[in-house]
């Protein structure tokens, strides 16, 4: 997302604007990034269910301490986990994006940048600004405590989109050996 820091000026979304300038368009166009908004949040937590029961498999079969410490990690902290793994167990390096090290670095990176966008959706508050028509999300950075703002179009929620497909291929390849290991140990 392009992140345009700061404070919006007033006026500069339909909320602080008068009501007669909410065209049939301009709420048509609500609508859908606010229907786009709930698909992105609801692909991103299937893909957070999915890496806890991969990385669930994962602790199973290789006999890791602390299995029940995944229930309560959040979708960062299981990210964490996941990229620890990646980075010392060398059976996932014959996956074609995870084969270097710089490779690995910019797959976990990619992914945090993820979750930090699904944080943005999540949380974030959803405005058309009025001058340009551009789709807005409002949000508190929590660094210091300020409101900031993203710009959204259709090329960063298919960006979003993409990055999730990658995502979860590689860790359906991670599922993947780990299931190998498992009819070997089993």
């Amino acid at each position: 997302m392009e992140n345009s820091g700061g404070d919006l000026s007033t006026g500069m979304v339909m909320g602080r604007v008068d009501k007669t300038k909410l065209t049939s368009e301009v709420r048509e166009r609500q609508a859908t990034f606010i229907s786009v908004k709930h698909m992105c949040i609801r692909v991103a937590e299937t893909l957070n269910d999915i890496l806890r029961q991969v990385l669930l498999e994962y602790y199973d079969v290789f006999q890791r301490p602390n299995v029940d410490q995944l229930y309560t990690m959040d979708f960062m902290k299981l990210r964490d986990t996941l990229s620890d793994i990646i980075q010392k167990d060398h059976i996932f390096h014959n996956i074609e994006i995870l084969k270097e090290k710089h490779s690995r670095k910019e797959f976990t990176r990619t992914f945090a940048a993820f979750i930090e966008d699904r944080n943005i959706y999540t949380h974030g508050h959803l405005h058309i600004r009025v001058n340009d028509d551009a789709v807005i999300i409002t949000s508190i950075d929590k660094q210091n405590s300020k409101q900031i703002y993203w710009q959204v179009n259709q090329e960063i929620i298919q960006s979003f989109f993409d990055t999730y497909i990658v995502l979860k291929n590689v860790i359906f390849q991670i599922s993947q050996i780990i299931l190998k290991h498992r009819k070997r140990v089993g």
